[in-house]
């Protein structure tokens, strides 16, 4: 791998692991190629984090691990968390406090990554994938009157397999689209199959004796190309119990409530 600078934040990455990404990057892109057709990876990067932001991810990472082994009394065990859903197989980083690879789309301010001369994040205060590089990734502010509303499954960081989902939060005033590639902790996962309530949009932290909340894809779900990005097209009509306030995902979401169980990993750009 060439290194682009020593004080740089994006570098480049060898054959096999771009090829790796951009098989990922295709194969989740799930939405209906008439209504979102695949796009064309343009680059991929790797982010090559501040020494003290990687360090607190395993730090994280490796209380997560610990939690666990000592809940089970035995080595830790994917197959305990797997629970036989669609999360089984779905691109475990490592397997090491059940350490997932997802997709993050967030607003771009700049033309990082479209270039080999593009690799530095700027410092706008609305290119919020620039300050996730250079900084990592900060809660939502509890202040914000809105993030209630932007936030299902809590007041986390999102994150998802989906990677046409993940197009939904990036930039749509720009031809070229970045989003992130992401290491996140998921670990012991609450899941929210059908339907969500007011607690758990106001959620803080995960249920006791978990460290995620994942929003699993109800089956009967057809994959129409409505977006999850709120509004009505995001929902279809079933009935619902009371105090349940939404109806089921399109595609999945997987939410962490620390700052430490997630950090960047590469940027993908791409023409759309």
């Amino acid at each position: 791998m060439r290194s682009l600078g020593a004080d740089c934040s994006l570098c480049s990455v060898n054959a096999a692991t771009r090829a790796d990404i951009v098989s990922q990057f295709e194969a989740k892109w799930l939405h209906p190629a008439e209504v979102k057709p695949v796009p064309r990876v343009h680059a991929v990067w790797r982010v090559v984090p501040s020494s003290n932001m990687e360090a607190r991810f395993q730090r994280y990472k490796l209380r997560v691990a610990q939690a666990i082994e000592a809940e089970t009394h035995d080595d830790f065990d994917m197959i305990d968390l797997r629970n036989e859903s669609a999360f089984t197989q779905d691109y475990v980083e490592d397997e090491y406090a059940n350490t997932r690879r997802r997709f993050h789309g967030t607003k771009r301010m700049c033309a990082i990554g479209d270039t080999v001369d593009n690799l530095h994040p700027c410092t706008h205060p609305e290119c919020s994938i620039c300050r996730i590089i250079r900084t990592g990734f900060r809660l939502p502010d509890p202040t914000d009157p809105e993030a209630k509303q932007r936030a299902r499954l809590g007041q986390g960081i999102y994150s998802t397999a989906t990677s046409s989902k993940a197009h939904d939060y990036t930039d749509t005033s720009a031809r070229t689209r970045s989003m992130l590639v992401v290491k996140v902790v998921a670990g012991r996962v609450f899941k929210r199959y059908d339907t969500w309530t007011e607690a758990d949009m106001l959620r803080t932290a995960p249920p006791d004796g978990h460290d995620s909340v994942l929003g699993e894809v109800h089956p009967d779900m057809a994959a129409d190309g409505g977006s999850d990005e709120g509004g009505e097209e995001g929902f279809v009509s079933v009935p619902m119990d009371a105090g349940e306030l939404h109806n089921p995902l399109r595609y999945d979401e997987l939410v962490v409530f620390s700052e430490a169980a997630v950090v960047p990993a590469y940027l993908v750009t791409y023409q759309y």
